[in-house]
């Protein structure tokens, strides 16, 4: 049974979808940024904001297909994306499934885990994942050779499965692919709620290292992730009252982000997504939610030797919380919030910092101009049909505005796969 107030939300989204259709060829879209002036974008945006709006108890209703049924309804309907992909859909074990897996792959060859986004409550959508295999089909042909993708069934807090069950799970796959068949070479790539699982996730290892794998070059004989690829983390779970104002982005961005603001003020959530693990105030559930100390980052390989990709939007409630972590856990990155005027323009005096080193070592943080939460995927999925309408069409040959995310992501993957 739904709530009265997901009762309320159901039937009012038909009427809003109608007035923005109505409105649009005199006023544009109803969202102000980069998808205002097309009817096709501005649709999604208010599409998503509705289903992120729903109560958690209800959100049910929006996630009762498995990710391996949403990972198959992707095939029939993209069977370009998926025809020649090795083991497609094939279980690795009972809460992961290959997207793809590279033929006679070794020990040393990339596996990207890829850890969907949902605020725990949502399940894999199929934009996510169309972009995702897009991103593997835009490779360079002596990466994507080599490449295998991971994803991570994990279970949700909207069926009881309530934070920090996904850890857990992770850590299990995590310690299969490194301890027991002694892979190497381990990419976490995440978006959301799926960003700061894999943040959280290097904060485990931690605490709670597995057994020493015959894989691992590091004194401490951790296997540690080989890079990281952050889509619009979700550092901080729950923001802070006074964050609730002008001047903060979850505020002065709430009427542009795909992320609704209201949700995020209703503290009932929280048991929603914790359970009776009330504090999120942990390194391994919400590290935003805890003072952050350089102590607790520096020593993490993955982040002061390894490879880090991170990028987000300008218009994005989280813009605060992800460059804050970002000033703290990567050395030398001292990124901000842009706050002048840019016209949607890229400018990388301000909205990246990159510092690549010459042992392979590469971070490199961006933010979006006028992009959304995860817009990367959600909003670049069309990359799809220029793959359908040239198989050989590469990252280059993409608009670097309209794909902004998707060509950044491949071209950091080239360069540290």
């Amino acid at each position: 049974m739904f709530s009265l107030k997901a009762w309320i939300q159901i039937l009012g989204y038909p009427l809003k979808y109608i007035y923005t259709i109505l409105v649009f060829p005199f006023s544009g879209g109803t969202f102000p940024g980069k998808y205002q002036t097309s009817l096709r974008q501005t649709l999604k945006l208010l599409k998503y904001r509705a289903g992120l709006s729903l109560p958690i108890t209800d959100a049910w209703i929006l996630s009762r297909s498995t990710s391996l049924e949403i990972i198959h309804g992707v095939a029939r309907s993209h069977p370009h994306l998926t025809r020649n992909l090795n083991n497609f859909g094939k279980s690795y074990d009972d809460q992961s499934y290959w997207l793809v897996e590279a033929p006679h792959r070794g020990p040393h060859d990339p596996i990207i885990v890829y850890l969907h986004g949902g605020g725990f409550v949502h399940q894999t959508k199929p934009q996510q994942v169309e972009t995702v295999l897009a991103i593997y089909h835009l490779l360079d042909e002596a990466q994507g050779a080599r490449t295998s993708i991971l994803h991570l069934d994990y279970k949700l807090a909207c069926h009881g499965y309530t934070v920090p069950t996904q850890l857990y799970q992770l850590s299990d796959v995590y310690e299969k692919l490194t301890v027991r068949d002694g892979n190497s070479n381990i990419v976490l790539m995440g978006d959301s709620a799926g960003g700061v699982l894999a943040v959280s996730f290097l904060q485990y290892l931690k605490r709670h290292p597995p057994a020493p794998s015959p894989s691992s070059s590091t004194p401490d004989g951790i296997t540690w992730p080989a890079a990281l690829v952050l889509i619009s983390p979700w550092m901080k779970i729950f923001a802070d009252a006074y964050q609730f104002q002008p001047g903060w982005s979850i505020y002065d961005n709430k009427d542009r982000d795909i992320v609704p603001y209201r949700p995020h003020t209703d503290t009932g959530r929280r048991r929603g997504i914790l359970g009776d693990y009330l504090s999120a105030a942990d390194l391994l559930i919400s590290p935003g939610n805890l003072k952050y100390n350089v102590r607790h980052w520096y020593d993490i390989p993955t982040l002061n030797q390894n490879s880090v990709f991170v990028i987000l939007g300008e218009h994005e409630v989280f813009v605060d919380d992800i460059l804050e972590w970002c000033r703290v856990a990567l050395p030398g990155c001292d990124l901000k919030r842009p706050r002048a005027k840019n016209d949607a323009v890229f400018d990388q005096s301000i909205h990246e910092y990159r510092n690549e080193q010459g042992n392979g070592h590469l971070v490199d943080v961006v933010i979006e101009p006028w992009g959304v939460h995860v817009g990367s995927l959600f909003f670049e999925n069309v990359v799809s049909q220029r793959i359908k309408k040239d198989e050989f069409v590469q990252a280059s040959d993409l608009d670097r505005d309209e794909f902004f995310g998707v060509v950044r992501i491949v071209e950091f993957l080239n360069r540290t796969l």
